[in-house]
């Protein structure tokens, strides 16, 4: 079941916690960034874009909501982000020679056929736990880390790191 996040609460992405555990993950994974192209699939706010893209070269930031991709471009001034106001599953990724996409709390959106896009690249996927959470979507809308895993590796996924960061599990993986 596909949940679309409310762009009315897009306060909650700026959750003081969020921001600085999403900094410290991705200066822990910066290697997997360094000078890449790199889409942020799911930009929402650009809070964690801009995280992004203190590491890469370019950043593409998709978000199927025009009202998050004003919140961030005015909230970004950085020079190597683009900002794309598009539904992922409609993007010819070829288009844009992306060696990284980036997931965070967003494929429980857009499901995991969004993977099947992605044929030679690294993912950065980020996703709320299957348990019961304050935060997040509902339940029944979580993807479970295992259900992912088993995903990727089933369409030759090399799983290259798997974590957690509070209420949520991370995985990096590398296809091609």
């Amino acid at each position: 079941m596909i949940h679309r996040f409310d762009p009315s609460k897009a306060h909650v992405l700026e959750n003081k916690e969020r921001i600085p555990m999403y900094k410290e993950f991705f200066d822990e994974i910066m290697y997997f960034l360094e000078n890449k192209v790199v889409m942020d699939v799911g930009c929402g706010t650009g809070v964690i874009t801009d995280i992004i893209a203190e590491h890469a070269k370019k950043v593409y930031a998709i978000d199927i909501s025009k009202d998050m991709i004003e919140i961030a471009r005015k909230r970004i001034k950085n020079k190597n982000i683009e900002f794309i106001n598009m539904d992922f599953m409609d993007i010819c990724i070829k288009d844009y020679d992306v060696e990284v996409f980036v997931f965070i709390e967003t494929l429980h959106e857009i499901g995991l056929k969004a993977l099947d896009k992605i044929d030679k690249a690294t993912i950065i996927i980020s996703e709320w736990k299957k348990e019961e959470n304050e935060e997040g979507p509902p339940l029944e809308h979580r993807l479970s880390k295992e259900d992912v895993v088993k995903y990727l590796r089933k369409k030759g996924f090399n799983i290259l790191k798997i974590g957690e960061l509070d209420s949520r599990y991370t995985i990096v993986a590398e296809l091609g």
